[in-house]
C-alpha cells in the first residue's frame, strides 16, 4: 500500500474515531459588533480616592470598546445626532412637556410624565404629525437609552446639556423595553445617574425622549426581544401593538446563530468577539482565591492573579467593564424547556449559552461610580438591573478578554470543535493543509508556540473538541 493511501486509512480512522466524541458545529457568524466605551477615564480606590491608573486593570486604565468620536454629539436645531451610536434624539429631552402638554397624566400640569403605555401612544402621534419630517419616532430601547451615559461625570445629565440637550428632568426615561421576569412592568433609566430598573406600566410616571434611526457609526447589539405585551403583561401581537414596542422594532445589530460558541473551560460571545470564562463563579488555581465572591479589589486583585499564572494560556483577562457585562443580558422573555417556567438571565445563559455557575446575583464590572467613587457599578445576573454597590461588598467576578485568538483554533473561528479536530488530523496526516488561520503561528492560537502545528497540538484540539479536556 502506497503512503498516500496509508495516510487515507490513518485519517479515516482518526475521522470516525473524533466521530465517536464530537457533535458537528451549527453556523458560525464571522461578524461582531464592537461595544462602545463607557468614557470612564478615572480611577479610585476602595475609599474613592483618586488613584494612578497605571496598572490597576479598572476601567479608567483600560478603556475598552469603541472610543468615542469628536465631536460625540453634533447638535441641530431641533435634533441632536449622536456620532457614536448614529441615533437622532430630540434636543428637547421633555419634549411632551411643552408641544403637547395634553398628555401629560400624573397630576402636576407641565412635567411631562405619563404612563408607559401613553409613551408609546405620545410617539404615534409624533409620527402622524410628522414631527419635523418624519414618520419614523419611537421610543429607544433600553440599550440605545442607557448610551447616552457617560461613565466618567457625577452626572450624566450635565455632560448632556452641554452638548446642546436641554430641558433635562432629574428622573427615569421611559424605555420600548418590557421586563421580561414582570410583563406589567417595563425598562427604565435614570440619564441623570446611569441606572437600570423596571417600572410598573400603569400608575408610574417616567419621561419620554423621541429617537429616530440616522446614519449608523456604531452598532448597538439588539435587546434580544421578540414579543410584545400590553400594560397588564399579556401578550399581544407585534403587528397589532403598532409602531414603537421593542418586540416590534428590534433595534439594533442582530444576533448571530449560533451567538456562543462553547469549548471546554471557555465561551466566545460571537456578537460582541469577547471571551468569556465559561464557569462564571470565578474560575482558576486555588492561589487565586477560586470560586469565592469578592469585593471589588478583591476581583481586581483576582484577575490579576490569572494573568499572573498564564490562565487557559493568556495572561490578558480583565474584569469586564459594564457596558461588557451588560452585554450578556438578553431582556426577551425565555421559558424553561418544555415548561411555563420563566428563566433567569443566569438560567438562561447556561441553559442557551453554555455557560456554567451563572449565579442570579450581582457580578462586578470595573467602572467605577463616578459621582461616588467608594461605589462600582454591577450587573445582577437575575434580571439585568445595573445598580452600584459599595466597594466592600461581596460580588460575583466574571474574567473576560477580547476573543483575537483561541488556543487550538485551527481555522480561525474563534472556537476549537470538529472543524479544527478534523483540519489538524489532515496536518498530521498530510492529506491537506488549506484552511488554517493564516496567521497562525503569531495569532496566539499555536499551543506549542513554536509555530507548527504538531502532536501537543493534536492531543489538545481532539480532547478540547471532545470536551473532555
Amino acid at each position: 500500500m502506497n503512503d498516500r493511501k496509508k495516510n487515507w486509512w490513518r485519517l479515516s480512522a482518526l475521522f470516525l474515531l473524533a466521530v465517536c466524541f464530537l457533535s458537528p458545529s451549527g453556523l458560525v457568524y464571522a461578524g461582531a459588533v464592537q461595544l462602545p466605551a463607557t468614557g470612564q477615564q478615572g480611577c479610585w480606590d476602595a475609599g474613592g480616592n483618586v488613584v494612578s491608573c497605571t496598572g490597576t486593570g479598572q476601567d479608567g486604565e483600560l478603556r475598552s470598546g469603541q472610543a468615542w468620536p469628536t465631536p460625540r454629539f453634533t447638535a441641530g436645531v431641533a435634533t441632536v445626532t449622536d456620532n457614536l451610536t448614529g441615533l437622532v434624539w430630540s434636543k428637547n429631552a421633555n419634549l411632551l412637556s411643552t408641544r403637547n402638554p395634553e398628555f401629560d397624566q400624573d397630576g402636576v400640569v407641565g412635567d411631562g410624565m405619563v404612563d408607559w403605555a401613553n409613551a408609546v401612544a405620545y410617539l404615534s402621534k409624533l409620527n402622524q404629525d410628522e414631527y419635523l419630517g418624519y414618520s419614523d419616532w419611537r421610543l429607544s430601547n433600553i440599550r440605545e437609552l442607557r448610551s447616552l451615559v457617560n461613565y466618567s461625570l457625577g452626572s450624566p445629565a450635565s455632560g448632556l446639556a452641554d452638548e446642546g440637550f436641554f430641558n433635562l428632568p432629574n428622573g427615569y426615561y421611559w424605555s420600548s423595553t418590557s421586563a421580561a421576569l414582570a410583563l406589567k412592568q417595563a425598562w427604565a433609566a435614570g440619564v441623570f445617574f446611569g441606572d437600570l430598573t423596571v417600572k410598573g406600566k400603569v400608575n408610574k410616571y417616567l419621561y419620554v425622549w423621541p429617537v429616530r434611526a440616522g446614519l449608523e457609526s456604531v452598532g448597538l447589539p439588539e435587546t434580544g426581544q421578540r414579543t410584545c405585551w400590553n400594560r397588564e403583561g399579556l401578550e399581544i401581537s407585534c403587528s397589532s401593538a403598532g409602531y414603537g414596542q421593542d418586540g416590534s422594532v428590534k433595534a439594533g445589530e442582530v444576533w448571530p446563530t449560533p451567538r456562543f460558541l462553547v469549548s471546554p473551560q471557555a465561551v466566545v460571545d460571537s456578537l460582541t468577539n469577547l471571551m468569556w470564562t465559561r464557569n462564571a463563579n470565578a474560575p482558576g488555581p486555588a492561589q487565586c482565591a477560586a470560586a469565592l465572591s469578592k469585593s471589588w479589589e478583591g476581583a481586581l486583585d483576582y484577575i490579576e492573579c490569572l494573568n499572573q499564572n498564564r490562565y487557559l494560556g493568556y495572561e490578558d483577562w480583565r474584569l469586564p467593564n459594564i457596558n461588557e457585562l451588560e452585554s450578556l443580558v438578553s431582556y426577551e422573555v425565555n421559558y424553561q424547556t418544555n415548561t411555563s417556567n420563566l428563566l433567569s438571565v443566569a438560567q438562561w445563559l447556561m441553559s442557551g449559552g453554555g455557560f456554567i455557575d451563572v449565579k442570579s446575583s450581582p457580578y462586578w464590572s470595573s467602572s467605577s461610580l463616578a459621582s461616588g467613587p467608594g461605589f462600582a457599578w454591577g450587573s445582577n445576573m437575575y434580571a439585568g438591573y445595573l445598580q452600584a454597590y459599595a466597594k466592600a461588598d461581596q460580588c460575583y467576578v466574571w474574567p473576560v478578554r477580547d476573543a483575537s485568538s483561541v488556543l487550538g483554533d485551527i481555522n480561525g473561528d474563534k472556537r476549537v470543535d470538529l472543524a479544527d479536530a478534523v483540519l489538524v488530523m489532515q496536518v498530521l496526516t498530510r492529506t491537506w493543509n488549506d484552511g488554517i488561520v493564516s496567521n497562525y503561528p503569531s495569532s496566539g492560537s499555536d499551543l506549542g508556540g513554536n509555530g507548527r502545528i504538531g502532536m501537543e497540538d493534536a492531543i489538545y484540539v481532539i480532547q478540547s473538541a471532545a470536551e473532555i479536556r
